[in-house]
């Protein structure tokens, strides 16, 4: 069995290696039957336990019961015709995080008598960036990456609110989880520093 999301590229993979298995099957049987799946909801989804659920790899859905399982992501930096492959996890986890920053808004001319929230989320995302350097032990591998920066509407007025979006990467639980942990206690403190406060929200996507 081969497994694939459905992006073009992995379908296009899939289609051409469905069309070999073919035509070898007409020159003679296959040593063992080859299932192909297209999983939807690669992340976010989690496609692939829903396939699980329905019973596509027991044989209630399709074809006889699943002995082998080959995961397929297409890499468009490998070079055509390669497939690569190394021991252990392969694809790191995806989670999406959100954090609300909240002062006291006012006046841009006067600043002294606001606790500016844009300051503080400012503050967040470069203390961010020490995580994976200071906390992460070297030989992991770890990534926090702020993707968005909502703040205010007009040019003179501090807001109350900033909300700061983005993904954490892992390839352990261990660091998972640390990961979590340090985003909550950075940001709540970098927050309180500035005289605002910040909560810090998880969603899991996509495990190991």
């Amino acid at each position: 069995m081969c497994s694939s999301d459905l992006h073009d590229g992995h379908t296009a993979i899939l289609v051409g290696a469905a069309r070999v298995l073919q035509r070898l099957a007409g020159e003679g049987a296959l040593p063992n039957p080859v299932t192909l799946l297209f999983q939807p909801a690669e992340e976010g989804g989690n496609g692939g336990a829903r396939m699980v659920e329905d019973g596509a790899l027991d044989g209630r859905l399709i074809g006889p019961p699943v002995q082998q399982m080959y995961g397929l992501h297409g890499w468009p930096s490998l070079p055509v015709g390669t497939v690569a492959s190394r021991p252990g996890p392969m694809l790191a986890s995806a989670d999406a995080f959100q954090i609300d920053v909240r002062g006291a808004g006012g006046h841009a001319a006067w600043p002294h008598l606001a606790r500016d929230p844009v300051l503080a989320a400012s503050a967040i995302v470069q203390a961010l960036q020490g995580i994976v350097s200071r906390n992460v032990r070297p030989l992991d591998a770890a990534v926090i990456t702020v993707t968005a920066f909502r703040a205010g509407e007009a040019f003179n007025v501090i807001p109350e609110r900033a909300e700061l979006r983005g993904t954490t990467r892992a390839f352990s639980e261990a660091v998972h989880r640390l990961l979590h942990e340090r985003i909550r206690e950075v940001a709540s403190h970098v927050a309180l520093a500035h005289g605002c406060t910040a909560d810090a929200s998880f969603r899991a996507t996509t495990p190991v």
